[in-house]
């Protein structure tokens, strides 16, 4: 960062073999390490997910961070593919200020979208002369989710084993009350007279998260003050771009976020949004706050950008038509974006050729019309694998070798990093 910090993210993906002795994600910040999630802490033979510790390797991946400088606050997001949700976890100076592994394992506290499986079977009250259930846990259930009640003891009405719906009457962190159509009214029990313990389980979860890219707005108005976390993922169920914005700087639940679809303009091979963000997204917030965001259609193939003017406090973005800065459909993965100022740069895998490295930017104009970018093979020495490239920029010469103000990293046996060299006049 620009105190000159090193901050990373990385997965201990390891099962020692006995109850407990599982890996971690964790953070670094000069070396010192914190815990993000643990992967288990039962045997592998025997797994026991209702704790919320799954024993499953592999089960966190695609972890993002940003790093707000001068409080040394770090925020990563990141996919949990055991439960299928996206996640966020907050390192505010060095101490595990909010994770799931100090204490949220249980109440869904971490989760920004989708619903954390140490869920279903969820238990609930039937309270007395109402049509209402209420959770000791929150839910996070959203309107016409299917739940099946499966207790011994139902209300007056319900039949257990079969499917019901969640509406909208009713619905909050803990409460929800159900339909046997989807979009029906609400199914009214309170003929049962006391109040009774059940348990519903969930019959399809939502599966969001697994790319996502996070940032850290602390500009302007309120947010210099009360920063957020913004974190762009993308929607595989819906098969869309979403986002999510924090109503804090430390949000709980999937509550504490304003969580938007990218809705943006229908255009040729984007229909509002659909398959953008599949398999390569990148995200940074310039200087006044906006939002510029590469992604790739999962689909049709193709580099996209899209911008987003600044917000201030809680609210939705206005999006800007997906400008499409590549049209080669084999390229666009692995995207990263950084900015010289307010001007998008990028790098992404080169597709066509599968070893390569492709780098596009704006030559004239704001980057909201086609016609802005250029786009150019970068010369590297080794094939590139198929990982995540990097792009980083400087205005000042000095900070890189060669007189360049562009450099660009990728794996191959190794990590490589190349430096573009400065054309002059």
């Amino acid at each position: 960062d620009a105190d000159g910090e090193v901050h990373s993210a990385l997965l201990e993906d390891y099962f020692g073999g006995g109850a407990g002795d599982w890996g971690f994600l964790a953070v670094r910040v000069n070396g010192t390490r914190r815990s993000i999630e643990i992967m288990g802490d039962d045997d592998e033979a025997s797994p026991d997910a209702s704790d919320g510790m799954d024993e499953k390797l592999h089960q966190f991946r695609n972890a993002r961070i940003a790093v707000r400088t001068g409080t040394n606050d770090l925020y990563i997001s990141y996919y949990d593919y055991f439960s299928k949700t996206l996640k966020y976890g907050r390192s505010l100076a060095g101490a595990n200020t909010w994770t799931t592994n100090n204490g949220h394992y249980l109440d869904g506290a971490t989760v920004v979208d989708g619903v954390e499986d140490f869920g279903p079977p969820y238990a609930v009250a039937a309270a007395s002369g109402t049509d209402t259930f209420t959770t000791t846990i929150a839910h996070g259930l959203a309107v016409d989710t299917p739940v099946i009640f499966n207790a011994t003891f139902m209300p007056a009405g319900l039949v257990a084993g079969q499917e019901y719906y969640v509406v909208a009457a009713g619905l909050t962190a803990t409460t929800f009350r159900v339909s046997d159509t989807v979009g029906g009214g609400t199914f009214n029990f309170t003929t049962n007279g006391t109040a009774v313990r059940v348990y519903f389980e969930q019959t399809t979860d939502p599966d969001v998260g697994l790319w996502s890219d996070i940032q850290i707005d602390d500009v302007g108005g309120t947010d210099t003050a009360t920063w957020r976390p913004v974190i762009v993922y993308y929607d595989n169920t819906n098969e869309k771009l979403k986002l999510a914005r924090g109503d804090s700087s430390q949000p709980s639940g999937t509550a504490g976020w304003t969580i938007q679809d990218v809705d943006v303009a229908a255009t040729v091979d984007v229909n509002e949004g659909q398959y953008l963000g599949s398999g390569s997204l990148s995200m940074k917030i310039d200087g006044s706050g906006n939002l510029h965001i590469v992604t790739r259609n999962g689909m049709e193939g193709g580099l996209y950008y899209i911008y987003a003017a600044n917000i201030d406090g809680t609210g939705s973005y206005t999006f800007s038509t997906p400008v499409c800065i590549d049209p080669q459909t084999a390229d666009g993965t692995w995207a990263d974006i950084t900015l010289s100022g307010t001007s998008p740069m990028v790098s992404y895998k080169n597709g066509t050729s599968y070893n390569g490295l492709k780098y596009a930017y704006v030559a004239s104009g704001s980057g909201l019309s086609a016609d802005d970018w250029e786009y150019m093979i970068v010369p590297s020495a080794t094939a590139v694998s198929d990982q995540r490239t990097n792009i980083e920029y400087t205005a000042t010469e000095t900070d890189f070798p060669y007189d360049s103000h562009v450099a660009f990293g990728y794996a191959a046996s190794t990590f490589q990093i190349v430096y573009l060299r400065r054309q002059l006049p």
